[in-house]
């Protein structure tokens, strides 16, 4: 589902701590992790709220995402996120 995730600021690989989920109602699916893509929703259609999470980094929340089927199989559906980084307190 998420073709790739990347630094906002600089175009970079976001893969440290890189997690995500998703969530239709009361179902919930942690996504399969490969280097900086994520991989969910399989076989199952449905209005998903997806978010993203990486170490350093703000968490990235997208609403309403529609994943539809046809007869035999869903229709994948592909996202680009941009990550930004966390802002550290001062001393």
């Amino acid at each position: 589902m998420v073709r790739g995730v990347t630094d906002a600021a600089d175009g970079a690989q976001v893969t440290e701590g890189l997690s995500g989920v998703l969530a239709e109602g009361s179902y919930r699916e942690e996504m399969e992790v490969g280097g900086n893509v994520l991989v969910g929703a399989g076989e199952r259609a449905g209005l998903y709220e997806l978010t993203v999470m990486a170490d350093g980094y703000v968490t990235w929340t997208q609403n309403d995402i529609e994943v539809t089927a046809d007869e035999c199989h869903v229709d994948p559906v592909s996202l680009e996120v941009l990550l930004h980084r966390s802002v550290q307190p001062g001393p």
